[in-house]
């Protein structure tokens, strides 16, 4: 048996095994099945045949380079859609200041979900962009209520911190710092 399809019949067997492991790794049983199957799908252009010491270890640290480079290739990064209505909710009357303070803002919080994890960003869009229920996203991501609103608690606080922070930062440069009255 070559050292594919030695692969190919572990990744069948122990199926249900890699996709819990990776699922915790992920935040996502759905990424995580994506992931095993690109995983399957490589394996059948892969041309080495060096033995491998530990099956399970080489599958799930093939899943997880795929599901990481699939991440960076923006399949968990805000659409284009969502990046216009995040951008667009500047009212048309504002006046310059508040134009430019508005996106500022937007620039930071998208900024700050890029900070969040692939869960925790998924969770706070789906919560707060699109209006789902904690409950709907809750059964989408398989995990708890409890489970989704502290992901939501977390992701809330650190945009408010992060956004605080570049608040300051900008507030700082741009006026200066003042000295106390004597």
């Amino acid at each position: 048996m070559s050292l594919v399809d030695h692969l190919r019949a572990r990744l069948s067997h122990r199926y249900t095994y890699l996709r819990g492991r990776l699922s915790g790794l992920l935040g996502s049983r759905e990424h995580a099945s994506e992931a095993l199957h690109e995983t399957w799908l490589r394996l059948e252009r892969m041309s080495t045949d060096t033995p491998v010491a530990d099956a399970d270890a080489y599958l799930l640290r093939m899943a997880a380079n795929i599901a990481h480079r699939q991440y960076k290739q923006s399949s968990f990064y805000l659409s284009a859609d969502d990046i216009t209505e995040l951008i667009d909710f500047a009212d048309e009357q504002a006046n310059v200041e508040e134009l430019v303070s508005n996106r500022l803002a937007t620039e930071h919080l998208l900024q700050a979900l890029q900070g969040l994890t692939v869960r925790q960003r998924a969770i706070l869009i789906a919560a707060r962009l699109h209006g789902e229920r904690n409950e709907d996203i809750a059964q989408h991501y398989e995990v708890s209520v409890s489970t989704v609103q502290r992901e939501l608690r977390i992701a809330l606080r650190y945009c408010e911190q992060y956004m605080q922070t570049q608040h300051d930062t900008v507030f700082t440069s741009a006026t200066g710092r003042r000295r106390a009255r004597s």
